[in-house]
């Protein structure tokens, strides 16, 4: 086995033997998209699997096939107080951002507008995630490049577009399941969890890129 693959975690990035890892999923409704809340967790991977084992979950996590009361326990038990995560719940609500693009009036008209508006809202939902993710980056002397993401459908695209690695589910990505989750349902969690809302940010400066 490669020494890259522990445990069942992909090693991001190695400094000093110390192994860097991230986890990211979305949440939403119907009414506001399944893509409203995303999560993103960053962190060495002995933080964020003593954060895990801290749940005290029997199997995975997949927070809408559980219990009530395992939601509860979990949101209850999730610490982030390491120091060696960085956890960020961004409200984005992107289906109805993009769509604001797509129908509005004066936005430029070509063929592929929809392709375009996709990796429009990717570029800024980077460049935010950069900005508020530097310090811890920086700390480590690591770039988003560095880190490989745990990720389902949801946000694969996303996280290879923003020049990271990608991986399969993992602990830090049933981690950032439970976040959004929780999010979605403005159910609070540990604050040191980041509660952004970037939707006007993001929508303006797409309006900026894309308006005639």
């Amino acid at each position: 086995m490669p020494a890259s693959i522990r445990n069942g975690f992909l090693a991001s990035c190695h400094i000093n033997h110390v192994v860097f890892i991230g986890g990211a999923d979305a949440s939403g409704n119907n009414s506001e998209g399944q893509l409203n809340h995303i999560a993103l967790i960053v962190g060495t991977e002995e933080a964020i699997n003593t954060a895990y084992k801290n749940l005290e979950v029997e199997r995975k996590i997949h927070m809408n096939q559980i219990t009530a009361g395992k939601r509860e326990r979990i949101r209850r038990r999730l610490d982030l107080g390491s120091g060696e995560i960085c956890a960020l719940c961004m409200h984005v609500e992107r289906q109805g951002v993009e769509n604001h693009i797509l129908n509005h009036e004066k936005t430029r008209r070509h063929r592929n507008l929809k392709s375009s508006i996709h990796k429009n809202f990717d570029t800024h939902l980077r460049r935010l995630v950069r900005s508020e993710l530097d310090p811890f980056l920086r700390r480590h002397r690591l770039d988003l490049s560095d880190i490989t993401v745990q990720v389902d459908g949801d946000m694969r695209h996303s996280v290879r577009y923003w020049k990271m690695k990608s991986a399969g589910v993992g602990r830090a990505h049933e981690m950032a399941d439970a976040i959004a989750w929780f999010n979605q349902k403005r159910m609070d969690v540990d604050p040191r969890c980041r509660k952004l809302d970037l939707r006007e940010k993001i929508r303006k400066a797409m309006e900026h890129d894309m308006w005639i």
